[in-house]
């Protein structure tokens, strides 16, 4: 199976910590893209939404959108097996996460058809677990 996941890591299996509610103002506004998806809400974005995002966008668009990723599945989820006992130490990884906080930017887009981008990128939002909204270059919300 092949999905996103960082290539170098000092430990594979790290605890959960919760996630910072701050807005950064760093990741909260639009650097490169015309269009962009902002969370409305904090959770965890897993690797195969992240994928589904992008090939969405694609397709719908025939490859003539730049897309820029904002945000890297960088925290592990494990999991033990069914029916094993307490003890013997922490499960194995089975997929990648991405924290998003409130208001962090996580994808943005840039192309000629801005009609066909805004299309495409609400059929895209569907494949994300988190409440979104589609922000502007100029204005907060289309």
């Amino acid at each position: 199976m092949n999905f996103i996941k960082p290539k170098n890591f000092k430990y594979n299996k790290t605890q959960k910590k919760r996630i910072k509610t701050s807005i950064k103002q760093k990741s909260s506004n639009l650097n490169f893209g015309y269009f962009g998806v902002k969370s409305l809400e904090i959770g965890k974005v897993n690797h195969n939404q992240i994928e589904s995002f992008r090939r969405t966008i694609t397709s719908n668009t025939k490859r003539k959108v730049k897309i820029w990723i904002r945000i890297f599945p960088d925290t592990p989820i494990t999991f033990k097996g069914i029916g094993m006992r307490m003890g013997k130490g922490k499960g194995q990884v089975k997929y990648w996460v991405a924290k998003v906080e409130k208001g962090n930017i996580l994808f943005e887009l840039n192309g000629q058809n801005l009609n066909l981008i805004y299309k495409s990128v609400k059929k895209a939002i569907k494949k994300l677990s988190l409440k979104t909204k589609i922000v502007r270059l100029n204005e907060n919300l289309v």
